[in-house]
């Protein structure tokens, strides 16, 4: 993909969105071609020769019932004003994924706002599985009890793939080294004092010679996911009330093996290191 290509989605995006800042051409570089999982796989939409809807997903693996699967993660979505409500976004990503069902791909999972979710849900044929929690406090909360076996479903990451995706060229990580096994990873949230807590899992050998800075303070913090295994009693952690937040995060999930199976959302470890968060 060359940059021309990069630079009119970049355009495009900021003329869709209000908080496009990021979605900058070595953002969607790294995000659409060096992400070691693979390429992005989507469609575009013209009217004439002027870009009217543009939709991708980026491969994903994830352990789904014990084995490693091949998966999408719905990400980045846009309908120009001047051509919503004419069914554009629906076309495109049907053939998004039926683009993927013959390359192998098994799911797409996706994280949607209150606005998109209806269309993902009634429109697309995605599973609602529950709404991320969000829950605020300080220091370090208590690490997961990993339980693989438990899981139903969650992510696969590797020494590549972490040192990717702590290479998000729109952020700046720092991460806090718990253990010789355990890192977890921070950003700021944009919001002066608080930061997110992103990832708190095996380090895979990333350590202070990776891009990331070591964290030297105990800020407010924030934590978006699903992890029932993680237990915040006795934690200085609260749920982050709804009228604080700019909108609920509902996890989606599509089965395209044609088996329909669903998400158990007691068994899902998902965190905000998974999707785009920040």
């Amino acid at each position: 993909m060359d940059f021309r290509k990069l630079n009119l989605y970049s355009n495009f995006f900021s003329q869709c969105y209000d908080r496009s800042r990021h979605l900058t051409p070595g953002y969607l570089k790294w995000l659409y071609e060096e992400n070691p999982s693979g390429q992005v796989i989507g469609f575009d939409a013209f009217f004439s020769e002027d870009l009217a809807a543009h939709y991708v997903c980026i491969p994903v693996n994830f352990y789904f019932n014990g084995n490693e699967t091949k998966g999408l993660l719905s990400l980045n979505t846009a309908t120009h004003p001047d051509h919503q409500r004419k069914g554009l976004f629906v076309e495109i990503a049907q053939k998004t994924y039926q683009h993927a069902k013959k390359n192998g791909f098994e799911f797409i999972i996706g994280v949607a706002n209150s606005q998109s979710s209806y269309g993902f849900v009634k429109k697309l044929g995605f599973q609602l599985v529950k709404p991320l929690d969000v829950k605020i406090g300080i220091g370090l909360p208590k690490k997961s009890a990993i339980d693989k076996s438990y899981y139903q479903m969650h992510r696969v990451w590797t020494r590549e793939l972490l040192t990717w995706r702590c290479n998000n060229p729109s952020k700046t990580y720092q991460f806090n080294k718990i253990s010789k096994d355990r890192i977890v990873i921070h950003t700021n949230t944009g919001i002066a004092g608080i930061k997110a807590i992103l990832y708190d899992s095996e380090s895979y050998g990333l350590n202070d010679k990776s891009k990331t800075n070591k964290l030297n303070f105990n800020p407010l913090r924030i934590w978006i996911g699903i992890d029932p295994l993680r237990k915040w009693n006795h934690t200085f952690y609260f749920n982050l009330p709804d009228t604080l937040r700019f909108s609920p995060l509902n996890l989606i999930f599509k089965d395209l093996t044609g088996q329909n199976r669903l998400l158990s959302s007691e068994k899902i470890n998902f965190t905000g290191f998974d999707f785009d968060a920040y």
